[in-house]
């Protein structure tokens, strides 16, 4: 049985394309309480913008961790980071050159949508092609 069962999950993975996407920088940030405990975890993909007076980084996209497979692995042969994750409906994978891992007090996704609002976010890709 469960050779079976290893065999429809290899068959689901090589009929399911993965959906690639890169960033500038991926962000593994820890977010406290002024108390010092976690509130959470997320993974931020950040992308430098031109259009801004002397540029900054913006937000992407982002996503809670809710598994460890969600962080960043180093890719030393390619010479990035990477994640791959099983994204809702598909497979993704985003890659990046840089890597940060951050603990905070305040959240940097939330404070960035001051500067640059959702609304203007890239986002990560939607669909292959």
């Amino acid at each position: 049985m469960g050779i079976i069962l290893l065999i429809a999950l290899l068959a689901r993975i090589e009929n399911d394309p993965i959906l690639h996407d890169s960033v500038d920088v991926i962000e593994l940030n820890h977010c406290y309480s002024d108390e010092g405990v976690e509130r959470f975890t997320q993974v931020i993909f950040w992308r430098w913008q031109n259009s801004y007076p002397d540029g900054r980084y913006v937000v992407v996209d982002w996503r809670m961790v809710k598994e460890k497979q969600l962080r960043p692995r180093r890719d030393h042969k390619e010479k990035c980071y990477y994640l791959i994750w099983w994204d809702q409906n598909f497979w993704r994978s985003v890659r990046s050159i840089s890597f940060k891992e951050t603990w905070t007090q305040y959240d940097p996704e939330v404070e960035n949508r001051k500067l640059h609002p959702v609304e203007r976010r890239r986002g990560l890709y939607k669909k292959r092609g």
